[in-house]
């Protein structure tokens, strides 16, 4: 049992080229805002943290920071009750964290920015309550190839997954992404977030639009998934100034199933759009939209 309540250090910090190291069985405890619980830092790598319990109901609960590479996280929740992020990572790749409960009900879940490559997560759950930030935020175009995998995704009070500012190549599948507060999207890719693919997943909004691909995130793909909103004027799918976006084997419902503004080469194939609103449309397109291909739907 690791306790600091009284220090702006933390709790457990591996610092400095601190490798293969395992922790278990434990319970990480501190509670001071602006600091951590366990950091991993500066080169420190292939550590394993099983069966344990990471908390920081002030600040963050776990920080993987500069070139932490190789490092798993399993079997183990971590916790906070802040406008922190429960888990911080930053310039660090190949983490994995997999059968793991990652809640913030103050506040946001995790965040995974610049140069953070390669991260697996696993049958995980996130689940937090923010309006300012995601459950799950992947920003920054190094912040790529990170795969989330058989996990729940969850923002009581904003967006369930967000992809911002070039984050590029990374993979949802079996998964399940919500958001349950009016005007907060499930999913939402925008600022050039490109290539990126979602297949065999959930996306529910109960208050926004499903799924959200927006202002130059191109190239993106939605394959064997259902999205679905509960509010009137939003949609379960919304595309707005993008490009070459593919949506295939796919159940869209929503007040407007799919809402394409400004956008270039969409495709939609062998998938079921349904309006359920009278003053929604199945799919509806606006703002100069062109070369929109529709198929086998």
């Amino acid at each position: 049992y690791i306790n600091n309540q009284a220090g702006n250090g933390g709790g457990v910090l591996l610092n400095t080229n601190s490798n293969h190291n395992t922790i278990s069985l434990s319970t990480m405890e501190s509670n001071f805002s602006g600091s951590y619980t366990l950091a991993l830092q500066d080169g420190s790598s292939s550590n394993t943290i099983t069966q344990s319990y990471i908390s920081n109901p002030a600040g963050t609960a776990l920080l993987l920071y500069t070139s932490a590479d190789y490092n798993t996280i399993s079997l183990s929740t971590l916790a906070n009750n802040s406008s922190a992020n429960t888990v911080s990572i930053d310039t660090a790749s190949n983490n994995t964290i997999s059968q793991s409960y990652i809640a913030n009900p103050a506040g946001p879940g995790m965040s995974m920015n610049a140069n953070s490559n390669y991260t697996a997560i696993t049958l995980t759950t996130i689940l937090s309550s923010s309006p300012a930030s995601a459950a799950l935020w992947i920003q920054g175009s190094s912040s790529t190839f990170n795969t989330i995998t058989q996990s729940i995704i969850t923002n009581l009070a904003g967006p369930g997954v967000r992809l911002y500012n070039g984050a590029n190549y990374n993979t949802i599948s079996q998964s399940t992404l919500t958001s349950n507060t009016a005007g907060y999207s499930a999913l939402y890719a925008s600022t050039g977030c490109s290539y990126n693919t979602v297949t065999k997943s959930f996306i529910v909004s109960q208050g926004g639009d499903g799924a959200t691909l927006g202002y130059n995130s191109n190239y993106n793909t939605i394959s064997q998934s259902t999205l679905t909103n509960n509010t009137a004027g939003y949609s379960a799918l919304y595309i707005i100034e993008s490009a070459s976006n593919t949506i295939v084997d796919s159940y869209i419902q929503g007040s407007t199933a799919a809402l394409v503004i400004g956008s270039t080469g969409t495709v939609i194939g062998g998938s079921v759009l349904v309006a359920t609103n009278t003053a929604g449309s199945a799919l509806q397109l606006d703002g100069g939209s062109v070369n929109l291909t529709l198929s086998t739907s």
